[in-house]
């Protein structure tokens, strides 16, 4: 599997997998141990900014699906056009 397409995957397996997307609520650390991650890979979700997701090779719109899985509070303080803003500003 491309590195890449295993950072989006996990995004994916946070709302597909019974109960995965509680357990990470908990303990991110012990989901992504389940997971052949390199360290850059494992560093930039366990920190979680725009960049870090980027760097770890997260597709943008996939960040905010993560993002609201690891901090589900995020949904009543961003809006997705102004999370595509940020991220957008945060890469010029």
């Amino acid at each position: 599997m491309n590195p890449d397409n295993l950072v989006n995957r996990i995004a994916s397996d946070l709302y597909r997998v019974p109960g995965l997307k509680a357990e990470f609520q908990t303990d991110p650390a012990r989901v992504l141990s389940g997971y052949p991650l390199t360290e850059t890979q494992r560093a930039g979700l366990m920190e979680g900014s725009f960049a870090s997701l980027a760097e770890a090779g997260m597709h943008p719109l996939v960040q905010m699906i993560y993002s609201v899985a690891r901090h589900p509070a995020i949904n009543a303080q961003i809006s997705a056009s102004a999370y595509i803003d940020a991220v957008m500003a945060e890469e010029r």
